[in-house]
């Protein structure tokens, strides 16, 4: 916000030649100019345009300025927006009680026109400040998350690797005692099978930690999320079983990828078995791949997302969902919400990794009760002839760290 000409200020008054001489003022300062006759409408406009400051005469004629304050203020992101409500009256009573119900000043008539453009810069100034603070503080926030990430990947590297070296131990022996078994008389067959299985379930585990960690080499080429689905989606269909529908759309000429196939399909799978658990009795799995760009508005001032083309891969399900809380740390490391003994915790937290190191970015939503999406954008390596283009909805960007993608 700007005290500039890209600054808008909404004028509600019922009296048509106020409106007017208010009008001629601020606009002579270079600002935009809203107009409203009654306090219905005036909602209505913030509803739509969403000005930048409030000019709200308290005597209108549909509701009291103190009411209108009020009703602004329980509206999504009217408690932002700065309101100067102007009027006859001079009792301190009156000021109070408007104060109270969320006006940021107030003016008495008749208005000095010197004093009333201080006030409105003084305001836009102050909110454009505090609009700044926030976006600092949010990215200094991305930055410790980042730092923490990266410390944590260093250990788990380091984990993993003496990790491997034991499991080749125990793997390795385990399959030599079992190929020199011959009969399952003492019943040894039954225990070293037991031990194998247990071996390898640890090898997969480690493979998490080697994919979340970066120690695990990546082999980097042009690739097809279309191609990936399509050799997965049987073996996916059968992962999830038969209780849970599942739906595969993949967008027509779909932009390639440059990233590691192996880890992609890593992502994935590990994506459907989160929606699977989320879905213990059955519910319906959606998958769907398209092409989106990202424009410098759109981004929302993640530190991690650049404008430009990208390749969508989103993985829908219709299970229990998740409050805000849990959103908030689904992608840490061991953080897990299911019983213990069922989940590592790493399965979000390497899709993030993986995500994080081939360029791209993820963003969820999820509600109780209403299921969960996951959005995953990469960076598109090559365009195709006919690409099917979707601009992105900045809506959706403000509230989870990144974009929506919405058919124009």
């Amino acid at each position: 916000m700007e005290t500039s000409s890209s600054a808008s200020i909404l004028i509600v008054d019922d009296n048509r030649i106020g409106r007017l001489m208010l009008r001629h003022l601020i606009e002579k300062e270079g600002w935009t100019v809203l107009e409203a006759e009654n306090g219905q409408e005036g909602l209505a406009l913030f509803d739509l345009q969403r000005p930048d400051l409030f000019l709200l005469d308290i005597e209108i004629s549909d509701m009291n300025g103190v009411e209108f304050c009020a009703r602004l203020r329980q509206r999504p992101g009217g408690d932002q927006i700065p309101l100067l409500l102007i009027s006859g009256l001079t009792d301190r009573a009156s000021i109070a009680q408007a104060l109270e119900a969320g006006a940021t000043d107030y003016l008495t008539k008749p208005i000095e026109w010197r004093l009333l453009r201080q006030r409105i810069s003084q305001h836009l100034q102050l909110q454009a400040a505090e609009t700044k603070l926030a976006q600092i503080e949010i990215k200094q926030e991305e930055f410790l998350h980042y730092q923490k990430t990266e410390a944590i990947d260093r250990m788990a590297g380091t984990l993993a690797h003496e990790f491997n070296n034991l499991l080749q131990v125990i793997n390795g022996y385990s399959e030599r005692l079992l190929s020199g078994l011959v009969s399952d008389q003492s019943g040894w067959r039954h225990d070293m099978e037991k031990i194998k299985q247990a071996g390898q379930r640890a090898a997969a585990l480690n493979r998490q930690l080697l994919s979340l960690s970066r120690r695990q080499p990546a082999d980097i080429r042009e690739i097809s999320l279309n191609d990936i689905l399509t050799d997965l989606e049987d073996m996916l269909r059968r992962l999830i079983g038969q209780n849970i529908d599942m739906e595969v759309r993949l967008a027509p000429d779909l932009g390639w990828v440059a990233a590691d196939q192996g880890q992609l399909e890593q992502v994935l799978m590990n994506l459907v078995i989160n929606a699977r658990d989320a879905m213990p009795y059955a519910g319906r799995l959606t998958i769907e791949t398209g092409n989106v760009f990202l424009e410098k508005s759109h981004t929302g001032g993640q530190m991690d997302l650049k404008p430009g083309p990208y390749v969508m891969l989103a993985v829908k399900d219709t299970g229990v969902g998740m409050d805000q809380e849990t959103m908030k740390v689904i992608f840490k490391p061991f953080f897990t919400t299911k019983k213990p003994g069922k989940g590592t915790g790493l399965g979000l937290a390497a899709v993030s990794s993986i995500v994080r190191r081939s360029g791209g970015h993820i963003w969820v939503d999820s509600d109780l009760g209403q299921g969960t999406t996951f959005k995953i954008f990469l960076p598109r390596s090559r365009e195709t002839d006919r690409p099917s283009l979707r601009i992105l909805q900045p809506s959706i960007v403000s509230r989870e760290s990144a974009p929506n993608a919405a058919s124009p």
